[in-house]
């Protein structure tokens, strides 16, 4: 059987989920979408039928994280994107939706990014100050901008560094200047 690789962009409301990747008897972006794909008959069986490019916490939400999944390319030829849209969606719970379906190389591993760039609003945090300035905002950021040990931020896993490289943090502004929250890439 001749596959095609699928990268998909799912936004979803984190309230709800314990997170965004698989973890055994949780709800979970990964687990419902898996759960999706077998029941379309998209997914082996064998192990994850979903990689995701990155992890949200529990009741994180995101607007665009990316997963991928292996289908039968005819499946994929016949669908074609919409198709896929219309079918993942079709099963989707009301606080998650697939945006975007397109057919990437074969040995692509989203997991594998030079850099991810993530945008965290503050904004609607409950007691969040409306007097920050840009000014103090922008210095806030700069403390997290280089080089450093997230030890303390943390889960440990054997084997893996906890130094990571923030290559820019700034605030987050609306067209209008108001202070959303900060954008952070590393």
């Amino acid at each position: 059987m001749a596959t095609a690789r699928i990268a998909v962009s799912v936004g979803y409301i984190g309230q709800g989920f314990s997170g965004s990747q698989y973890q055994p008897d949780r709800h979970t972006v990964q687990g419902v979408i898996e759960d999706i794909l077998t029941q379309l008959g998209w997914a082996n069986g064998e192990g994850h039928a979903m990689t995701m490019s990155s992890r949200t916490d529990a009741g994180v939400s995101a607007l665009a994280n990316v997963g991928s999944f292996d289908m039968d390319r005819s499946i994929w030829l016949s669908a074609g994107s919409r198709g896929v849209l219309l079918a993942l969606n079709d099963q989707m719970p009301d606080n998650c939706v697939v945006t975007k379906a397109v057919e990437i190389k074969p040995d692509s591993n989203i997991t594998d990014a030079s850099s991810r760039t993530y945008l965290y609003r503050l904004q609607a945090l409950e007691g969040w100050p409306k007097d920050v300035t840009i000014e103090s905002m922008t210095g806030w950021c700069s403390l997290f901008e280089g080089t450093h040990d997230f030890n303390n931020f943390s889960r440990f896993v054997d084997g893996r560094p906890t130094e990571r490289t923030v290559l820019s943090c700034q605030p987050w502004v609306d067209p209008t200047g108001v202070i959303l929250g900060f954008r952070i890439e590393g």
